[in-house]
């Protein structure tokens, strides 16, 4: 169970990082600062290849669509490095990441009791 905790700990901290990075940025901003890109998809990535290391049956206590989606979303980013699609990232970031930080805090809050 502890390595499952780490690893949740270490998708939250690389979503707290993504809302750091992204706090006072809007879209046009996001679209043309090469920096913050490429420290949020960084992260994204972390999320991917952590999130394989979660056994099934700890996904399975949430949705399981927001892991397969972080999963191919990291792979696709490593892979495809060179035809990021940043509006996916952009949606990603506002609408999926709030989501799954919730799931996993609720996650960590039953594998910490």
């Amino acid at each position: 169970m502890k390595n499952n905790v780490v690893y949740l700990k270490h998708i939250i901290d690389s979503i707290n990082k993504i809302e750091e990075f992204t706090k006072f940025v809007n879209y046009g901003e996001f679209m043309k600062n090469n920096l913050v890109q490429s420290a949020v998809i960084l992260n994204l990535e972390i999320i991917g290849e952590t999130s394989k290391h979660i056994p099934l049956h700890i996904k399975e206590r949430s949705f399981p669509f927001y892991w397969s989606f972080f999963e191919d979303l990291g792979n696709n980013l490593i892979q495809y490095y060179y035809e990021v699609d940043l509006e996916l990232v952009w949606e990603t970031i506002n609408f999926r990441l709030p989501e799954l930080k919730t799931q996993v805090m609720d996650l960590l809050c039953t594998l910490d009791e």
